[in-house]
């Protein structure tokens, strides 16, 4: 039998003053609340592999903490602006390796986009893949993309 287990954990900071009685608090814990990386990339991952809304991902995400999460979707929007900003140096070296190829294929899929249709195109060549977004799925729009 293969089975799942999903749980919560809160983990008690305890930060006490330096030599002169000075706390030092490191900024990603200057918050009411600090997620771990855990709930973090489960949130990424849903948001790009599955291509769900903040709202459904916060909804999976605090069932699944059985209530003890109180995630908002608005933290699940920085936390994927935060991977997004990071990863650019990531994307430039993929697109840059989809530019070697001789032959590269792409299709799009249709996101609804605060009640406006849009696209997620993606390119691919071989174990590479880029996506990008894109309003109309148009060759003008296509051209516009800048690898």
């Amino acid at each position: 039998m293969v089975d799942l287990s999903v749980g919560t954990v809160i983990t008690e900071l305890r930060i006490y003053g330096d030599a002169k009685g000075e706390c030092h608090i490191p900024k990603e814990y200057q918050s009411d609340v600090t997620y771990g990386p855990n709930i973090k990339a489960l949130a990424v991952a849903l948001y790009s592999e599955g291509v769900m809304s903040n709202e459904r991902i916060t909804a999976f995400l605090n069932a699944a903490g059985d209530g003890g999460i109180g995630l908002s979707a608005g933290s699940v929007y920085g936390f994927c602006r935060k991977f997004a900003q990071q990863a650019q140096a990531d994307i430039h070296h993929l697109e840059d390796a989809l530019l070697s190829h001789g032959v590269v294929a792409t299709d799009a899929t249709t996101v609804t986009v605060n009640g406006a249709q849009n696209y997620i195109r993606n390119f691919s060549a071989e174990n590479t893949v880029v996506y990008h977004e894109m309003h109309k799925k148009t060759i003008p729009a296509l051209k516009k993309l800048v690898f």
